[in-house]
């Protein structure tokens, strides 16, 4: 991690370097090498250090996620969609760049956060890890997988088995990595709070706040990714025109990409192109609820209580194969093993 961060931190001021006139144009292949800088230095760091992978698989998945983060704040002021203030000294481009959490500006400013916010971020911290942590208890003697287990508890079987199964899976692996991201994005959050910037938020209750894919994808879940995908890749589509199913196609595209190469990097055993199946698959289910928009359906579903919407849009997101939480499950090292190694479990 001390690498890491002594490389993005050189990666910034070289950018920044290059943020007017006409070097701005050397921004992209710049971007392309800051990525491609952790499997250059991975092997090398590994055989190095001598231990063994799985102990390095957290460190390898937090690093791809910082040079991530790094790439797409380049392609963003290459593009032009840097938040104001972001660029205004060496030192506040250099934090932005190697911020875990994207702190907010206001006319050209970084918001300061109100009274209270830190403390309240630092219970909220204890309070997810609890969560997490209790989670895991639940999951793990079952591989990661409880719901074959209570379906023969309850006799299931047949096509309804395999239904409740699937979308049981997909809910309890969809809530393990979101108290995971939300345990690492709060201590970023911290980490931000304590250079005196106000992050944004990056969870909203995706799970049990949803109604729709739409709402999960676009309003909900991971904010943090949300926003940089929107500014490195939606915006500037839309900005020449090609708006809608495009943009939208185009944007799971860009996240495709970057879990690709966020699993690549951390998950031993991974069969590159199996999690592009998944986001694209996302992403034609957000273009077929778009295109339902001009018919009776939305108003339809609004009046669905609460919970059967959630329960609803649950089964629809189950629909796309699930090639992204079997990376998390099924490979030889399985990053979900790595997650429990963060928290106490109870023995029964």
């Amino acid at each position: 991690m001390v690498v890491c961060t002594i490389s993005v931190t050189l990666c910034s001021v070289i950018v920044r370097a290059l943020s007017s006139g006409p070097l701005r144009l050397l921004l992209w292949p710049v971007a392309v090498a800051i990525a491609a800088i952790p499997f250059l230095l991975r092997t090398p760091l590994l055989e190095a250090w001598g231990g063994d992978y799985a102990d390095a698989q957290l460190a390898l998945f937090l690093s791809a996620t910082s040079f991530a983060w790094a790439t797409f704040r380049t392609i963003e002021l290459a593009v032009g969609t840097t938040p104001d203030g972001a660029t205004a000294s060496l030192a506040e481009w250099i934090f932005y760049m190697g911020a875990d959490l994207d702190p907010r500006y206001e006319r050209g400013k970084p918001i300061v956060p109100p009274p209270g916010r830190l403390a309240s971020q630092l219970r909220k911290l204890l309070g997810i890890y609890a969560v997490l942590a209790a989670w895991v208890c639940v999951m793990e003697p079952f591989s990661y997988r409880p719901t074959s287990a209570l379906c023969v508890a309850l006799g299931l079987e047949g096509p309804l088995q395999a239904l409740v199964v699937r979308v049981g899976d997909n809910f309890s692996g969809t809530m393990l990595i979101w108290l995971f991201l939300w345990f690492l994005f709060t201590i970023g959050s911290v980490m931000v709070l304590l250079q005196g910037h106000d992050p944004i938020e990056s969870f909203e209750n995706p799970i049990f706040g949803s109604r729709s894919p739409r709402e999960f994808w676009g309003k909900r879940w991971n904010l943090q990714v949300n926003n940089m995908l929107k500014k490195a890749c939606y915006k500037p589509l839309a900005k020449i025109g090609l708006g809608g199913p495009v943009a939208t196609l185009a944007t799971f595209g860009a996240s495709a990409g970057f879990h690709e190469y966020q699993f690549a990097l951390s998950m031993h055993g991974y069969v590159v192109g199996t999690a592009s199946l998944f986001f694209f698959g996302q992403g034609l289910l957000i273009i077929a609820q778009s295109l339902l928009d001009t018919t009776p359906l939305p108003r339809l579903a609004s009046a669905i209580p609460l919970p059967l919407a959630v329960i609803g849009n649950i089964t629809l997101l189950s629909l796309v194969p699930d090639y992204f939480i079997c990376n998390w499950i099924d490979l030889p090292m399985p990053l979900f093993a790595a997650v429990a190694r963060l928290v106490p479990r109870l023995s029964l």
